[in-house]
């Protein structure tokens, strides 16, 4: 007995994964040790951003991306 033939289902939504792609930080380094924080708060702020903004948005709320890093920059930074 032959199983009945699997119809491909395509997908509805396709996400693409642009950070540190499309949107390179190295350029930020210099500027957190020129305000004297360590280069590694690069690290920190990225994170930071990648986490507020996938929590805001999977509980809901999609604020707009410039919003959410410019709040994690302050945060990270002591600046704003």
């Amino acid at each position: 007995m032959t199983a009945p033939p699997v119809r491909a289902r395509r997908p509805s939504v396709v996400l693409f994964d642009v950070f540190e792609t499309c949107l390179q930080l190295d350029a930020l380094r210099p500027r957190f040790v020129e305000i004297g924080r360590p280069g590694t708060d690069l690290d920190l702020f990225f994170a930071r951003l990648l986490h507020h903004g996938m929590a805001l948005t999977l509980a809901g709320g999609a604020p707009p991306f410039r919003a959410v890093a410019a709040d994690m920059l302050r945060r990270t930074s002591g600046r704003t």
